[in-house]
């Protein structure tokens, strides 16, 4: 083994270039990493004390410091770095391919290396001798007396034959060591724009009665020791910090403005968010990044969802938390991916990264610091991911982005869709004494809210629609044979659970789209917050067709890519993985498991029980039990016999005395309805609901059945307002709002 030794970098520099004059020796990486000293500053605040200065280490991964130095040294063709002895080159040291590790307590580069040398003979160069092994370095990291830059200085170098035999002494060993040794020994680092970076982007996360304490501990940042590690080299950043002065949480009530505030921070956060994950989706080429990028984009957008549907009280910006909660999961992607990308990426990847680590650190010091993320704030973030990108990362829109559907590997839907060609699925699906023209079938329904002596033939009509988009749905959803007939009677208890089976509904103002407090609307209940840029928000209101479609492929990616992966045998319930599915359906991601857990809230695990019903009716082929919605008799209409001429209904028995003396100008809330009085009554006790509700009976059909109200109030919003909360709390496919005039009509 050879020692190539030679000066230090405090002795003479050799500066050669291609034409015999000086250049520029080692390297200054002025946009390098700000990424990485962000991380370490949020490290160095979540553990400062109120002893100054705070010491934290700072992590510089060798694989980064290989790419800048690619960068900066080896700009030759392939990546080489050419040293010329001579003005004409006839001798010349070639270093490629250059890897960088931590070897005890240096840093080792490591490099291919190719020594030529010649005689120069007039224009020309005649050949004498070529030599090509390893070269070895070794460097000691050292900080620089301005404490913002890194400097290197070589120490030792060795070098070897091709057959890994050191190189022995001669002219490659001295042409080595005069002229390989010096330009690599003054590689330099200079973190000044990093820290200056950082100083701009912060004040705007940070509210203006903080931005001097701030700006004061970034102004005491400096580098002090380097360590070399296996994998990194950790550089240890001081501070100061001084006392924070105390910062305001939200103070209920919160005023209308301040609600309309939080609604717009959260379209900010659910953009900003969106912007993040499909810059990510498009770098990744792996399946496992894809999916949990999916589900952090859907759960999140449901957190967003019930965080609106609260009211607020006592305590942080809920974007903050859900910043924090969403940013743990993000950023191992995030890193993931960075490590193949090439050029400036890596960096602007690292940047990026750091910014959310220095958020979510900021926010674990508590509320002192006062933490704010602002438009501002996530808008210049989301520019160092992709600096060049003149779009708005915060805009917030309902139009079908195809980004996202990729994303989610979806086809654009397509509401009018013919019927796909027959399989296996159409031998478990018995056909409907209904219109076999698709096109007729999707007019017939559109706007169309039955009447009593319709409701028959409507719902044959709309078993039919479900029919015709289950085997659309999955011809192109590539579920396994066996589960087809399973998936199909999802689609039909989904659908009953979540609407059943209505798209629109019939208020003093018309006609509309049956929708939920939280913005899910028509026969499927497709949210669309959640659901924004994959399905057009539009035609989920008007095209009971378009909806269904959405909601058939939302259940089958939650059947597919989630039950079938992580439900199975996981229970042993006969109906786990549809119940399942519908968990995660009716909640995000996260509920997929809710239904076997015993910690789940009783009105979820209500919820989960009223589904599983459902689903077990439409399993054994009670189509018919439909009908129950709508206060029908078991509809034998469904198996294709015509409807009953007159659904006349006469005098009840039981008269509410509240609901009479209540204006008819109101409005009340039908929760179920029931030939059995005793299930009536014991509906009432097991779910706390005596003084709440109360029933009333009536004819129909020359049968006597009970129909169960709750409340009396002045507006249709407000009894469509307590309709969606006791649809949760108590577990109903969908309470009918109804007018009181027309109860008083019937019980009299």
């Amino acid at each position: 083994m050879s020692h190539i030794h030679g000066t230090t970098l405090k002795q003479q520099r050799h500066q050669h270039g291609a034409d015999g004059g000086s250049h520029k020796a080692g390297i200054t990486c002025v946009k390098t990493l700000p990424g990485i000293v962000l991380l370490a500053l949020l490290v160095a605040l979540a553990q400062a004390t109120d002893q100054p200065p705070a010491r934290i280490p700072l992590n510089i991964e060798y694989s980064f410091l290989q790419q800048a130095l690619l960068r900066q040294l080896y700009t030759g063709p392939d990546q080489e770095l050419e040293i010329r002895v001579d003005d004409q080159g006839c001798s010349r040291i070639r270093l490629s391919d250059p890897r960088i590790d931590g070897y005890r307590d240096l840093l080792r580069i490591i490099n291919r290396g190719i020594v030529d040398i010649g005689l120069p003979m007039g224009v020309g160069c005649i050949p004498v001798l070529q030599w090509s092994g390893t070269i070895e370095t070794f460097h000691q990291p050292r900080v620089d007396d301005d404490r913002t830059s890194l400097r290197f200085e070589i120490v030792d170098a060795k070098a070897y034959n091709t057959d890994k035999t050191p190189l022995g002494q001669g002219r490659a060993f001295d042409l080595l060591k005069q002229f390989a040794r010096p330009r690599l020994s003054d590689m330099r680092f200079d973190l000044q724009p990093v820290l200056s970076a950082i100083r701009q982007w912060l004040p705007g996360v940070i509210p203006g009665n903080n931005a001097a304490t701030i700006n004061a501990i970034l102004d005491s940042l400096s580098f002090t020791t380097i360590d070399v590690k296996q994998e990194s080299l950790e550089v240890l950043l001081a501070f100061t910090v001084d006392d924070l002065p105390p910062a305001q949480g939200f103070e209920p009530p919160l005023t209308e403005s301040e609600l309309d505030r939080w609604e717009q921070s959260s379209r900010h956060w659910d953009a900003f968010l969106t912007y993040t994950i499909k810059q990510v989706a498009a770098r990744s080429q792996s399946d496992a990044v894809r999916e949990t990028l999916q589900d952090l984009l859907i759960e999140t957008r449901y957190d967003i969802l019930r965080t609106l549907s609260e009211p607020a009280t006592r305590g942080p910006d809920p974007v903050r938390q859900m910043f924090v909660d969403a940013w743990s999961r993000l950023a191992p992607l995030l890193r993931e991916v960075s490590h193949d990308l090439q050029g400036e990426l890596p960096l602007q990847y690292l940047t990026f990264i750091a910014a959310g680590d220095m958020l979510q650190i900021l926010d674990r010091l508590g509320p002192d610091i006062g933490l704010e993320i602002s438009a501002d704030g996530l808008r210049r973030m989301a520019r160092m991911l992709v600096p060049d990108d003149s779009a708005d990362p915060l805009e917030y829109n309902l139009d079908v982005d195809p980004a996202l559907r990729l994303l989610f590997g979806l086809e654009l839907p397509e509401s009018t869709k013919a019927p796909a060609p027959a399989d296996i699925l159409s031998w478990f699906i018995k056909p409907a004494r209904a219109s076999t023209d698709s096109a007729a079938l999707r007019k017939k329904l559109q706007n169309w809210v039955p009447a009593r002596s319709e409701i028959s033939a409507y719902l044959v009509m709309v078993h039919q629609l479900l029919n015709e988009t289950s085997i659309n749905t999955l011809n192109a959803g590539k579920l396994d044979t066996k589960y087809k007939k399973q998936y199909h009677d999802m689609l039909l208890a989904t659908a009953w659970q979540e609407s059943c089976w209505r798209q629109f509904v019939r208020t003093n103002k018309g006609v509309k789209t049956i929708t939920s407090g939280t913005g899910s609307i028509g026969i499927m209940q497709v949210n669309r917050k959640v659901w924004r840029g994959l399905y057009d928000a539009g035609k989920l209101e008007t095209d009971i067709a378009y909806n269904a479609h959405a909601g058939s492929e939302i259940l089958l990616h939650y059947f597919k890519d989630y039950a079938l992966k992580k439900e199975l045998g996981k229970s042993n319930a006969v109906d786990g993985l549809a119940r399942a599915t519908y968990a995660a359906y009716n909640g995000g991601p996260r509920q997929l498991a809710r239904y076997r857990e015993s910690a789940t809230p009783e009105r979820l695990r209500k919820i989960d029980v009223a589904f599983r019903d459902k689903y077990k009716k439409i399993k054994s082929g009670d189509i018919k039990a439909v009908a129950g919605c709508y206060g029908e008799t078991t509809g034998a209409e469904l198996a294709n016999k015509p409807p009953a001429k007159s659904n006349k209904m006469t005098k009840s028995y039981t008269r509410p005395a509240s609901l009479l003396q209540s204006s008819p100008d109101n409005y009340t809330i039908q929760l179920m309805s029931s030939r059995n009085e005793t299930q009536m009554v014991k509906y009432i006790q097991e779910n706390k609901l005596a003084g709440k509700a109360e029933y009333y009976s009536y004819r129909h059909n020359n049968e006597v059945w009970y129909g169960l109200v709750y409340g009396s109030y002045a507006t249709r919003a407000a009894a469509e307002a307590k309709a969606q909360s006791l649809q949760q709390s108590l577990g109903l496919s969908g309470p009918w709002v109804r007018q009181i005039l027309i109860i008083q009509k019937l019980a009299k």
